[in-house]
């Protein structure tokens, strides 16, 4: 196991690329407005910067609800409910080649 003093933070050979200081990333940066978020945006449920949505104390909290379809008589197992519609595609004509000597 390597020899490194916890006093210096949990990256201590890590350099900023927000702030150019040693001893954290980029995503725990105090002068990063953006978080873990680069090209902007949060969390989807709370919206905060500092985590992503499988990491949010908010849906740790509150309970998951599952829905499940119901299976009909006779209805295969992998059974796919297609709501939209294939788009009509149009046929490609085929266009002559003409190779010249």
């Amino acid at each position: 196991k390597a020899k490194v003093d916890p006093a210096l933070g949990e990256f201590p050979f890590a350099k900023c690329f927000v702030c150019g200081e040693m001893g954290h990333l980029s995503r725990s940066c105090p002068d990063n407005p953006k978080g873990l978020y680069a090209d902007g945006g949060g969390c989807k449920l709370c919206g905060s910067v500092e985590h992503l949505k499988k990491d949010c104390p908010e849906s740790q909290n509150s309970e998951r609800m599952v829905t499940v379809g119901r299976w009909a008589k006779g209805m295969s197992a992998d059974y796919e409910e297609i709501l939209d519609a294939p788009k009509p595609q149009k046929p490609k004509t085929k266009i002559p080649k003409v190779v010249n000597f």
